[in-house]
């Protein structure tokens, strides 16, 4: 008698146990099937072609009494771009290049770059991991090759750019929020605040490889936009499924949190504005150009909010759609199909 009491309560108790761990210990649904699609596959970076080249330092490292003769030698290192064919014989750029290497600003800025960057390992091994998680996705896509430069801070110019098959990167365009030079520049500070190192692997996939994928199409109603926008984010958290969500983005913790609180009111003031297919360029601007806050609420809101909901709406699309792959995602160029598919409707916080 006493063994089948023993019996009974220890089958209750593991039945407890068991619900316990089912109702309490899992992870809603939603999130589990994200979490799977982000960590799926175990990386293979053995198989990965893969190599940053220093344009900056071999160009400064050239005496500046041959230019034309070490211009010469690096020409085949680096893709036309760079070094273009005979430039070397091009006295008019000869010049151009020494009054470059002579500048004191430029060779300031060269200087501050080498004490962020005295080598590139950390960076090498980021690129390393997003890149084994690119190749998972898109197995025939041809190998890329990046490289690193001094431009003088050049606002104007993207601080990450995608040539072909080549990465050019910017490195003193992260040199960190407090750089005199971006300040000097007249680079405002809630651009600047994303112009550190930790930003520099993410922007290689946000701002520039995610153009491999994006078919031909002109954008035209928010909504085209928001969509396209959430597509370049997603993609690129895929790659960096460890990083930070507020880091994807570009925002700060303050900024991120905001969005994430207010997620529902900015949803429902389009909504109710009926601005989701408005193709008014100055709508279109309000949500989606930089700028330190969304003027149409709070100055404690942060810019580019039409960017954070798209990005919530192609989460939402995926996960109410997991036979979808990552490229018909891309591919995918109707928006209003998307919009009704996601399901996307944020609850008030």
């Amino acid at each position: 008698m006493k063994k089948k009491i023993c019996i009974a309560i220890l089958a209750v108790v593991l039945v407890a146990l068991v619900l316990f761990l089912v109702f309490f210990m899992r992870k809603p649904v939603e999130d589990r099937k994200y979490e799977t699609k982000k960590t799926e596959f175990s990386p293979d970076k053995e198989q990965l072609p893969f190599s940053i080249k220093r344009y900056e330092k071999d160009i400064f490292a050239i005496p500046i009494d041959s230019l034309a003769a070490g211009i010469e030698k690096l020409y085949g290192h680096y893709p036309e771009e760079l070094i273009q064919k005979d430039i070397w014989h091009n006295q008019n750029m000869i010049e151009n290049l020494k009054a470059y290497l002579e500048d004191p600003v430029i060779r300031n800025i060269y200087e501050e770059t080498m004490k962020i960057f005295p080598n590139i390992d950390e960076l090498t091994a980021q690129l390393e991991n997003a890149l084994a998680r690119y190749q998972y996705y898109y197995p025939e896509a041809a190998t890329l090759h990046f490289y690193t430069l001094v431009s003088g801070i050049d606002f104007n110019s993207p601080t990450v750019l995608l040539v072909d098959n080549n990465i050019l990167i910017h490195l003193d365009m992260y040199l960190g929020t407090g750089c005199k030079w971006y300040d000097k520049s007249g680079i405002p500070r809630y651009i600047s605040e994303r112009l550190d190192k930790k930003y520099l692997p993410i922007d290689c996939f946000k701002t520039a490889l995610v153009y491999r994928h994006f078919p031909d199409n002109r954008n035209v109603t928010l909504l085209d936009y928001m969509i396209e926008e959430g597509k370049r984010l997603y993609f690129t958290e895929l790659m960096f499924p460890d990083s930070p969500e507020r880091d994807i983005i570009g925002y700060s913790e303050e900024k991120f949190k905001w969005a994430e609180k207010h997620q529902y009111e900015v949803w429902n003031y389009i909504i109710n504005r009926d601005e989701l297919f408005s193709k008014s360029d100055r709508t279109i601007s309000i949500y989606l150009d930089e700028s330190p806050f969304t003027r149409v609420f709070q100055n404690s809101s942060p810019g580019r909010l039409g960017a954070f909901i798209g990005w919530k709406l192609i989460k939402s699309y995926m996960r109410n759609n997991p036979d979808i792959t990552l490229d018909q995602l891309m591919n995918n160029i109707d928006s209003k199909d998307i919009l009704n598919k996601s399901r996307y409707k944020p609850s008030r916080k």
